[in-house]
């Protein structure tokens, strides 16, 4: 049998009605959501936590794993609308004041990343732009689609945009291989020469092939959400060059690194257990969480390094440069 669930931005999302444990699940988050004694992030918590069985086992524990085969998954963006409507009942949003940040037509999306039209499509349909229908047809909030990342993941695509950019085919080449290790999106490159380009630099071999490679980075990263400070005996701090959209929630913090970071360094865990590890931006979407998940950070990043020793991690907190 096959159920429907819409969301608040009016799409509908088909799927197979869930059995066992999934089912058992389903029905634990949609109880939870509308229960105005679960907080947010308490529904955070449990979203993103082991019970959760669309998640893979975690390297952190206490928490699953976002993958590709989750994201993929209807059940999963139920699951996230579900936490979308306990975010505008907690904070008090109106939905038409939401609905009033999805201004730009699928047509102009595709103009702007110099994609098709079906393409725009295909990424609301993938879950990858989000869209609110409006007497059924798409609009996308601005600001969403100027950080999109279009799937262009291999060289020859980008080569004589980059050539017009001034860069080599052998930098074009290396770029493309290392950029899509990390998981990113070759179309960062292109974005990282105009940047270059702006500046009025030439970028020939050697040293090119690293600036080239470092700001492509920077241009893929999207921006982190994170909750820190110290709550149910456990702490989460993060170091980064920028901290944006700050506010107090209870004795904590919630912000944001804004996107095109680099390099965020993150210690977190019971007071005498700390961790520590280096974030880099990534495709996938990833969770770190401490204090029952009430504190996290959560966004497109990989684990790039991790300390486990307690003592070690707080060496390597305290000698960390965030870019």
């Amino acid at each position: 049998m096959e159920l429907v669930h819409t969301t608040i931005s009016g799409h509908r999302i088909a799927f197979p009605e869930p059995e066992g444990e999934t089912q058992a699940f389903l029905k634990r988050v949609r109880v939870d959501a509308a229960d105005p004694k679960v907080t947010e992030n308490d529904l955070i918590a449990t979203i993103y936590g082991n019970d959760n069985p669309l998640l893979a086992p975690g390297i952190v524990p206490g928490r699953g794993m976002v993958t590709r085969e989750t994201l993929a998954n209807p059940l999963y963006r139920v699951l996230i609308d579900l936490l979308d409507r306990k975010r505008m009942d907690e904070k008090g949003l109106a939905i038409e004041d939401i609905a009033a940040r999805y201004t730009m037509p699928v047509s102009a999306a595709a103009a702007e990343l110099e994609i098709s039209t079906s393409a725009v499509l295909q990424a609301i349909a993938a879950g990858r732009l989000p869209s609110w229908l409006k007497d059924g047809k798409h609009f996308l909030p601005p600001a969403a689609v100027a950080a999109f990342k279009p799937e262009r993941r291999g060289p020859a695509r980008v080569g004589p945009r980059l050539a017009d950019l001034g860069v080599s085919m052998e930098n074009a080449a290396a770029g493309a291989a290392r950029v899509a290790r990390m998981g990113l999106p070759v179309s960062s490159l292109v974005k990282a020469a105009k940047v270059i380009a702006q500046r009025g630099v030439s970028i020939p071999g050697g040293g090119g092939k690293t600036q080239l490679h470092s700001l492509a980075i920077e241009q893929a990263a999207e921006a982190l959400v994170i909750r820190t400070g110290g709550e149910r005996g456990a702490s989460l701090r993060v170091k980064s060059s920028k901290i944006a959209k700050a506010e107090k929630d209870g004795r904590c913090l919630r912000a944001e690194v804004p996107a095109a970071w680099a390099r965020v360094g993150v210690i977190y865990g019971a007071s005498e257990k700390q961790r520590f590890v280096v974030l880099e931006p990534s495709d996938e979407e990833n969770f770190i969480g401490a204090g029952a998940n009430h504190l996290f950070v959560k966004g497109r990043f990989r684990i790039a390094e991790k300390v486990n020793n307690h003592r070690a991690a707080l060496a390597a907190w305290k000698s960390f440069k965030s870019q």
